[in-house]
């Protein structure tokens, strides 16, 4: 305390030395002029000093002066590309079912998404004694980053998914369609490649892949032709290497 007095002092007599005096600077002795810078600026910074070292006032980090613990400083929070993924396109209300549910997700460009293949998906999996449920709301559909991550087995991804289901079968279809002009013909390819993703194991555990085509008199025509065939046979292929539930 001693010190801080002293330095105080200090201060006043520079001070002193650069302010003008309240009287003429040859009435007033040096000593006396620190007196009076010490009486208007240096009182209140000694009081204070006097205080914190005598324990009446105790302003510590993360402390009010009565002691009481200050709130903590909020941090912000950044969510991860998965609880991101979770927030925009998981429609399920939350709600965890119960072991052996799974979806199925048809991944396309364009409009079509080849409802066949799903449904014969669907019922393949049903066969095997697995209860299967929607899970995903339809833009995930148009973001093809987001659902090459479901896509790819993101394991970060995929524990979070284990909430809700024990799996996905998660397909990515292409469809190709040409024009015989002589016959007016419509010819389509369909390859279609589908993975048994388990969320449990948060890992890839199978592929099925099918490539199929079919003709028509429209494009249409040509394209659900090689719909059904392969959603035939994506049936048989599941109903083979997917073991019961």
């Amino acid at each position: 305390m001693i010190g801080g007095i002293g330095a105080l002092a200090f201060l006043a007599s520079v001070v002193a030395e650069k302010l003008p005096p309240a009287v003429p600077h040859a009435s007033l002795p040096p000593g006396r002029r620190i007196v009076n810078v010490l009486l208007a600026l240096g009182i209140p910074i000694l009081l204070c000093y006097v205080l914190l070292s005598s324990g009446v006032l105790q302003i510590e980090q993360g402390h009010f002066p009565d002691g009481s613990p200050s709130p903590t400083p909020l941090k912000e929070v950044v969510s991860s590309p998965e609880d991101t993924f979770m927030k925009k396109y998981v429609g399920d209300d939350g709600q965890a079912h119960p072991t052996g549910a799974w979806t199925v997700i048809i991944l396309a460009s364009g409009h079509n998404n080849f409802p066949e293949l799903r449904t014969a998906a669907e019922n393949a999996l049903s066969k095997k004694g697995y209860a299967v449920r929607p899970l995903f709301r339809a833009a995930l559909l148009q973001d093809s980053a987001a659902s090459d991550e479901l896509y790819n087995g993101n394991p970060a991804l995929l524990k979070r998914i284990a909430v809700y289901r024990d799996g996905v079968l998660v397909g990515k279809v292409r469809l190709e369609i040409s024009h015989d002009a002589s016959l007016d013909l419509f010819t389509a390819h369909l390859f279609a490649d589908l993975r048994v993703i388990s969320a449990r194991s948060a890992n890839v555990k199978g592929e099925v892949i099918v490539d199929e085509t079919g003709a028509g008199f429209s494009e249409s025509a040509a394209a659900s032709a090689a719909e059904q065939k392969a959603a035939d046979k994506l049936k048989q292929e599941l109903l083979a290497s997917m073991p019961p539930s």
